[in-house]
């Protein structure tokens, strides 16, 4: 079955697909963001982040995707956005845990006492990705 997960950047409405790293793909995100590389830049970003999920997995032809739309199999979503610096992340199954931190917690380590954006809000992205995940319903 797999265990799916897709990272959404907001900023460019692009979606990164693993069907086998939800378990990881917080830590994946986080390490990618703690270099302090391109936070303003969310095409570049995106690409830093797509690489940490691969890893040294380049050559394989499944367990990795790119695309436009929230697939609606899947077991987490981080969406990440650039003009906030912030991280969102969404367990879909379960008890549907939702928090948010900033992209300097990354570096400091301290997610649990992060501010929450100014702009899109937990609820936007809650709202934005249930619609997403049932169709339209939320």
């Amino acid at each position: 079955m797999g265990s799916r997960a897709q990272v959404h950047i907001k900023d460019t409405g692009v979606y990164l697909y693993t069907h086998w790293g939800a378990d990881s793909i917080e830590q994946k995100v986080t390490q990618a963001i703690s270099r302090g590389q391109r936070w303003g830049d969310p095409e570049y970003l995106a690409r830093i982040i797509f690489d940490e999920m691969k890893g040294s997995n380049i050559k394989s032809e499944t367990g990795y995707g790119i695309g436009t739309s929230q697939h609606g199999d899947i077991e987490k979503i981080i969406g990440v956005s650039c003009k906030e610096q912030t991280i969102y992340v969404m367990e879909m199954y379960g008890n549907y845990e939702i928090r948010s931190y900033k992209f300097i917690d990354c570096l400091t380590d301290n997610s649990d006492d992060a501010p929450k954006p100014a702009g899109y809000t937990v609820a936007d992205f809650l709202t934005d990705t249930m619609q997403n995940h049932f169709g339209g319903q939320s």
